[in-house]
Parts: C-alpha cells; sequence; structure tokens
C-alpha cells in the first residue's frame, strides 16, 4: 500500500506543477479532476526574487522562491504544497518541499479506504556542488501511520555515494499544542525575577479518542537589580485532550518541575534547589489548525496555539 500511495503523491505534484505555470499569484480556477471527483478548485501563489550583485569585477547571484499550492476536490480529497529555494551567493542552495494528501474515499489505491499523507523533502547542496536529499513520508491509514526515510547524498561530480531508506511505524500525531509560559515578580527589597518566555511543542496523537502528549525539556529564569542569578526548570508536561461535541478540545495537562540555580545579593551568594513539584490545570480551546488561547495571572501570561500537523 505505502508504494502506491508514494506514486500517488507524486503523480499529484506532477499535477500542481502543472497548475503553477497556468495560474498567477492567488488567482482560483476550476480545473478537469482525478480520483473521482468531477470539479477541483485550485489556489496558487508563487513568488520569485533574484538579485545579481557586482563587487570588485565580481558578479553573484542570489535566488528566493516560494510557491503555495491548494487543490481541493468536490469529494473531499485534498492536496497542498509548500515549497522554498534559496540560491546563496557560493553557489550553495537549500530547497524544501512539504506536501500532504487527503484521500477520503480511498479512490488513489481504488480500495475504497480513507488516507492522508505527508511528504517532505530537503536538499542541500554546498558550494563544490556536493548534494544531499532527506525525504520522510508518512502515510496514515487504518488508524496507524508508517513512516518512510530516504537518505541520499551526491559528490560534486553527480556520482551517488549514499542511498539509505527504511520504513517504521510511528505515532499519528494530529497537532502540535505550543505552550508558552512567561512573567516576572518583584520584591521589595528592589529585585525582579524574570520567567522566559519559554515555549514547549507538544505533539498530540490520538490514541483511543483521547489526544495525548509528552514534552521534557528546561525552563528558565533569571535575577535582575539588587540580585543577580539564575534557574533552570527541568520540566515535564503531560497533555490530554478530548473533542467534544462542539468542536472543542478540553485539555488537561499536567506540569512536574524541579529547581536548580544560584543567587547572589551584596549580602552574600547561596544555590538554589528544590524538589520537584507538580501542578495541573484544564483548559479548552477550538480543535482546529491556528486556535490560540491566552489567560493570565498574579503577573504570569500562559498562551497555547494549537497546529494542525496532518
Amino acid at each position: 500500500m505505502t508504494q502506491l500511495t508514494r506514486k500517488s503523491l507524486i503523480f499529484v505534484a506532477a499535477l500542481t506543477l502543472a497548475v503553477i505555470f497556468l495560474l498567477s499569484a492567488s488567482q482560483a480556477r476550476r480545473v478537469c479532476a482525478t480520483c473521482g471527483s468531477t470539479i477541483h478548485t485550485v489556489n496558487s501563489e508563487h513568488t520569485d526574487r533574484q538579485v545579481s550583485d557586482t563587487k570588485d569585477g565580481v558578479t553573484t547571484n542570489t535566488e528566493e522562491t516560494s510557491t503555495h499550492t491548494v487543490i481541493i476536490g468536490d469529494l473531499g480529497d485534498v492536496f497542498t504544497e509548500d515549497s522554498t529555494y534559496n540560491k546563496n551567493a557560493d553557489g550553495s542552495s537549500e530547497s524544501h518541499e512539504h506536501m500532504h494528501n487527503e484521500d477520503p474515499n480511498g479512490c488513489y489505491d481504488d480500495d475504497g479506504e480513507a488516507w492522508k499523507g505527508d511528504v517532505s523533502i530537503d536538499i542541500t547542496t554546498d558550494a563544490k556542488g556536493n548534494r544531499k536529499q532527506h525525504t520522510e513520508e508518512i502515510i496514515e491509514k487504518n488508524g496507524k501511520c508508517m513512516k518512510h526515510v530516504h537518505d541520499m547524498e551526491w559528490d560534486s561530480k553527480g556520482t551517488k555515494i549514499k542511498d539509505k531508506e527504511y520504513d517504521v511505524e510511528v505515532p499519528c500525531t494530529a497537532y502540535n499544542l505550543e505552550y508558552t509560559f512567561e512573567g516576572s515578580l518583584d520584591n521589595s527589597q528592589g529585585t525582579t525575577m524574570q520567567f522566559g518566555p519559554d515555549t514547549a511543542v507538544i505533539p498530540l496523537a490520538l490514541n483511543n479518542g483521547v489526544y495525548e502528549g509528552f514534552y521534557k525539556g528546561d525552563f528558565h529564569a533569571a535575577y535582575s537589580g539588587k540580585c543577580s542569578g539564575s534557574h533552570i526548570y527541568p520540566t515535564q508536561i503531560d497533555v490530554k485532550a478530548k473533542e467534544d461535541d462542539f468542536g472543542d478540545l478540553e485539555v488537561t495537562m499536567t506540569e512536574t518541575r524541579s529547581d536548580t540555580g544560584a543567587i547572589v545579593c551584596p549580602e552574600g551568594q547561596a544555590p538554589i534547589s528544590g524538589e520537584p513539584t507538580s501542578n495541573s490545570w484544564t483548559f479548552t480551546i477550538k480543535a482546529e489548525d491556528g486556535a490560540t488561547y491566552a489567560e493570565s495571572a498574579a503577573g504570569f501570561k500562559f498562551t497555547y496555539k494549537l497546529t494542525k500537523t496532518r
């Protein structure tokens, strides 16, 4: 099944490339359809900036391009593509392409089973012409997600020197929850303690009807004013969320922090450490791409942003 889907994505990408040459920026039109749909609506945007610069008799050329394309069929099939390309003055270049497919009727594979697919391709070329390509494809079908990774390298003469690929089952991530924490505390002795801003990006995967996520990293704080110093808070965050009948995610977060650092004051200095402590809270956020929610309390601000990944 994975091989069939991979071919399907390449086919749709070829269709998109043809569309890009036909459409001007931000223009929409209807084109002939595939995958059972009789109509596709296409929106495409393309930007291209080329700069030539001559200094001390030497001319260098740089280029930046970006493309954004969305194709939506009248039977629910969706294809999106975002790509960027940068050519540097020394001849090196970087490109990134991400494609997303949604096939609710399973007609690309002709098996009637719905699936979603994402492909990311990163290509880098150095000034000598050595090239690397990293490709990741994730296919979601029947509640499981398979990831295919392919790495290739070529030397400056175009000879392939690396070609490795593998498949592995991975959690089906549906959203990324970006949690940002910041704030400050002032004391009567003229010292301010600034927390963050720190951001934790927490992937949420659907498991038996519940979105689950986990984060482990360090949050920070620093003293200023009369005293100086810094804190590091090794932090673990567990997230559980469930979508209700109104299209909202009811989110429960449990955060466990420990504390390590040092403070220096005119009266002296001292290390700081603390045993891990846990805190849980809940909030509601719209279950849609780009949804945000923020709350403030006692000089602290908590911001949440939901980004759809599939």
